[in-house]
């Protein structure tokens, strides 16, 4: 499900999604608890603008894992692709960069790979 999920999301190969999302409904079955499985979905449903899916989803996420820093970047997207004001989604990654979120610090890092 991961390796589906980076290949949608990183790799823009969108083919890959509806995949991930079946593997990743099959893990959430299996473990619904499981704050990986409940953001990578997220974020897929964000990717494809299923936004109150992906609202949910991470909203699961953060109850399960409030100190993920993925869950806070992700919600961060999600603030952005709802237009919420500029303030709200720079909380949000303020609040991710804080729980060590470092992904764009990495030297290929690309923010033209999040639309949102």
């Amino acid at each position: 499900a991961i390796l589906r999920v980076h290949l949608a999301e990183y790799e823009r190969r969108p083919e890959h999604g509806a995949l991930a999302l079946d593997l990743l409904d099959a893990a959430l079955e299996a473990d619904p608890g499981s704050a990986v499985a409940w953001t990578l979905r997220g974020s897929l449903h964000l990717r494809a603008g299923r936004l109150d899916e992906a609202a949910r989803d991470l909203a699961v996420a953060a109850d399960a894992a409030p100190t993920c820093a993925q869950v806070a970047f992700y919600e961060g997207l999600l603030r952005a692709a709802r237009s919420e004001a500029a303030a709200a989604v720079l909380a949000a990654f303020q609040r991710a960069t804080e729980l060590d979120f470092s992904a764009w610090e990495d030297d290929g890092w690309d923010a033209s790979i999040y639309p949102e």
